[in-house]
C-alpha cells in the first residue's frame, strides 16, 4: 500500500532514513576506516622490524643450540605478519574503489576529475623510476600502480630480514666454509651426513621457499578485490546518462 503525502505513516512500512544523510555518514566512516587501516599498516611495519631485530640479535648473541632454531623460526613467523599487513592493504583498496564507484561517480564531470579516488587515478600514475607522472586521461590501473609502490617496500622488508635470518643460521653452524668448499668441488657436503646438519639444511630449504612464497604470492597487488568490487557494482557506462540527475 503506497503512502500519500500528508497521510499517516503505514505501520507495515519500515522507517526509511534519508539517502543523503546515510551517504554522508557512510562516506565519513569509510574515510576514517581508510585512515585507520593505514595506521595499522605502519604499526605492523614497525612491529615487524622489532620482531626481526629481536630474532636476529638473539641469533647472534645466544649459543648455537638456541640461536639456530630461533633464526630458522623467524621466516615462518614473518608469514603471518605479512598476511596481516597485506589484508590491511586489500581492505583499504576495496574501500577506495567503493568510494569512487558509489560517491564520486555522480560528481560533475571535469578535467582533472573531482574526488580524490578518481583524481588519483587520472593524475598520480607512478611509472618507471619517477615518483609521479601527470596524465590527463583517467586510468583505471593507476591505483594498482600506487599500491604496487607500497608493496615493493613490504617485499624488500620481509625478503631482506628473512634471508638474513637464514644466512645467519647457516653461518652459526660453524660448517659454512666447509660446506661451500664441498659444493664448489662438486661433492656432497660432509655437514649433511650428520643428523643435526641434515635437519638444518631441510629447515633452510623450507625457509627459503616460505620467503619466496611470502614475497611473490602473499605480498601481491590486490587484483581479486578489484574484480569482486567491480562485479558487485553497476557498470559506469550504464549510469553515464544519469550523472548529475537527482
Amino acid at each position: 500500500m503506497s503512502q500519500t503525502p500528508g497521510s499517516a505513516p503505514d505501520k507495515d512500512q519500515p522507517p526509511y532514513v534519508k539517502s543523503e544523510d546515510f551517504l554522508l555518514r557512510e562516506y565519513g566512516v569509510l574515510r576514517d576506516e581508510i585512515l585507520k587501516q593505514t595506521e595499522i599498516e605502519f604499526q605492523l611495519t614497525a612491529f615487524t622490524l622489532i620482531v626481526a631485530s629481536t630474532f636476529l640479535t638473539l641469533g647472534i648473541q645466544q649459543k648455537d643450540v638456541v640461536a639456530i632454531p630461533l633464526l630458522l623460526l623467524y621466516p615462518v613467523i614473518s608469514v603471518f605478519l605479512a598476511i596481516q599487513w597485506i589484508s590491511r592493504i586489500r581492505i583499504e583498496y576495496a574501500i577506495a574503489h567503493y568510494v569512487m564507484e558509489t560517491f564520486e561517480r555522480f560528481l560533475p564531470p571535469r578535467t582533472p576529475p573531482l574526488g580524490w579516488e578518481r583524481w588519483s587515478r587520472a593524475v598520480l600514475v607512478p611509472t618507471g623510476w619517477g615518483l609521479f607522472k601527470k596524465r590527463e586521461a583517467r586510468n583505471e590501473g593507476s591505483k594498482r600502480s600506487i599500491f604496487r609502490l607500497t608493496l615493493y617496500g613490504a617485499r624488500g622488508l620481509f625478503f631482506t630480514t628473512g634471508s638474513l635470518a637464514v644466512f645467519l643460521a647457516i653461518y652459526r653452524t660453524n660448517a659454512a666454509e666447509a660446506m661451500v668448499r664441498d659444493l664448489w668441488n662438486g661433492v656432497v657436503p660432509s655437514f649433511l651426513s650428520q643428523p643435526e646438519g641434515l635437519a638444518v639444511a631441510v629447515f633452510c630449504i623450507v625457509d627459503i621457499l616460505v620467503i619466496l612464497w611470502t614475497t611473490f604470492w602473499v605480498l601481491r597487488v590486490p587484483r581479486i578485490q578489484q574484480k569482486e568490487s567491480k562485479a558487485s557494482l553497476p557498470d559506469s557506462s550504464s549510469t553515464a546518462g544519469t550523472e548529475g540527475q537527482p
